[in-house]
């Protein structure tokens, strides 16, 4: 013989169909009455919206990560301005040695041309031109000095910019991968509150 079972709603709501009787025989699992879906459908349909919005916040951050690792990558290769910068110090380098080594020079013709002179088997002329050459070396290393100083100052501009570059891309990395552990938090909570309002709807149909 059967038995009387009592059953009733997982939530209030309006009942839109009584597909059963009372003292109706019903099978385990089948359908007694159904609630109105209305509301629970919109969840769902709001849920699955919101999760379409963070699955494409996810997929953007994915990006923005990538391009982000991408940079910091590069910012690791010496750019070009600061090779030029570094091959420019190091030719100014040796144009002042040039200059001093010519200087030197210079400075020794003078006085060997002031020691013949003094001997008596020099000639005036020899010391002038010996002293104009040596006047010329020392305006020439003094320009090679101001080079210098000028392609070191740049170079270091252009490393200390550089070096500013490097960290600046390490911190776009932190921020980017922060955005995309939050995106990939915030997508699985959407789908967690997808899957919550799908099973509230199926509850809409009310089984014995």
């Amino acid at each position: 013989a059967g038995s009387e079972v009592g059953i009733g709603a997982p939530f209030e709501g309006r009942v839109s169909a009584l597909l059963k009787d009372d003292g109706d025989t019903v099978k385990k699992g089948e359908v007694v009455f159904s609630l109105d879906t209305n509301d629970r459908s919109e969840n769902v349909t709001d849920a699955e919206i919101d999760l379409v919005r963070k699955e494409a916040a996810l997929a953007e951050a994915g990006v923005e990560l990538a391009e982000s690792s991408r940079k910091l990558l590069e910012s690791a290769d010496e750019p070009s301005d600061v090779t030029e910068a570094r091959l420019r110090s190091r030719q100014s380098e040796l144009q002042q040695e040039r200059a001093g080594a010519q200087l030197e020079a210079a400075e020794a013709k003078l006085k060997r041309a002031q020691l013949l002179l003094g001997q008596g088997v020099g000639r005036e002329t020899d010391v002038e031109q010996a002293a104009s050459e040596q006047r010329v070396s020392l305006i020439s290393l003094r320009i090679a000095k101001e080079e210098l100083a000028l392609a070191n100052e740049t170079l270091a501009f252009r490393v200390k910019t550089w070096d500013v570059a490097k960290v600046e891309a390490k911190k776009n990395v932190v921020i980017s991968e922060t955005r995309h552990r939050r995106a990939e938090v915030d997508g699985k909570a959407a789908l967690l509150v997808l899957d919550k309002a799908k099973r509230e709807l199926a509850k809409c149909s009310v089984r014995s």
